[in-house]
C-alpha cells in the first residue's frame, strides 16, 4: 500500500520546485533567460525569454524572489544607510590621509578601512639595488569623485534627471537646516 502525504503538509509539485529553482537561480544575475535554462526549462533563447518573463509575473515566483532578496542584502548588510555611507566617503574622503608626514603613500596596512575603501587601484614597486631596497615607487588612482558626487546627490534628490534631446533646464533643489528651500 501507498504511503499517504501527511494531511497538514503541502506536497511541492514538478512546477513549483521549479519555480523555485528559477527563483533561487534569477536572484544570481538578474536575468530571467539565464534563469529560465538553469531552472530545467527549454527553447531557445526567445523562448527561454517569454518563460522567464512569465514566472517573474507569477504573484508567489514574485515572492519568492523578493524572499531570497532581502535575505541576501541582510547577510550583505547591504542598506540605504551602507550605501550612503560609502558614497559620502567617497565623495568627501580626503587624499591627504593616504600620505604619511614626509609626502610618501602609506602601505596599506598602515591605511584605516575609510581610506583604503577611496583607492580603486595601487601599485608598489620597490627598486633593489643588490638586493637592496632603495626606494620605492607608488601610483595611487581614486574612485571618481564626480561620480560620487553626482551619486550623493542623487541620493539626497538634489538633481533631477532631464532629456538633453528636450532641451530645458536643470532644476536644483536645496533645503537649507530650517527647511525653508535655497533659490
Amino acid at each position: 500500500m501507498a504511503k499517504k502525504p501527511h494531511p497538514k503538509r503541502k506536497v511541492e509539485t514538478k512546477s513549483e520546485s521549479r519555480r523555485k529553482l528559477f527563483a533561487a537561480e534569477y536572484v544570481i544575475d538578474l536575468n530571467a533567460t539565464g534563469a529560465a535554462k538553469r531552472a530545467g526549462y527549454t527553447g531557445t533563447p526567445k523562448a527561454l525569454g517569454v518563460t522567464g518573463s512569465r514566472l517573474l509575473a507569477i504573484p508567489s515566483v514574485a515572492a519568492d524572489i523578493a524572499s531570497r532578496q532581502a535575505r541576501m542584502l541582510d547577510r550583505l548588510s547591504l542598506t540605504a544607510e551602507n550605501v550612503t555611507r560609502e558614497v559620502a566617503l567617497l565623495a568627501f574622503g580626503d587624499l591627504g590621509d593616504l600620505y604619511d608626514a614626509s609626502g610618501a603613500l602609506k602601505r596599506p596596512h598602515e591605511l584605516t578601512r575609510d581610506q583604503r575603501a577611496l583607492i580603486a587601484s595601487l601599485e608598489m614597486d620597490e627598486t633593489r639595488v643588490d638586493g637592496v631596497a632603495i626606494g620605492t615607487v607608488s601610483k595611487m588612482k581614486r574612485y571618481s569623485k564626480v561620480a560620487a558626487l553626482t551619486l550623493a546627490s542623487d541620493l539626497l534628490g538634489l538633481r533631477k534627471q532631464i532629456d538633453p534631446g528636450q532641451g530645458g533646464t536643470l532644476t536644483i533643489n536645496i533645503a537649507a537646516s530650517d527647511g525653508k528651500a535655497i533659490r
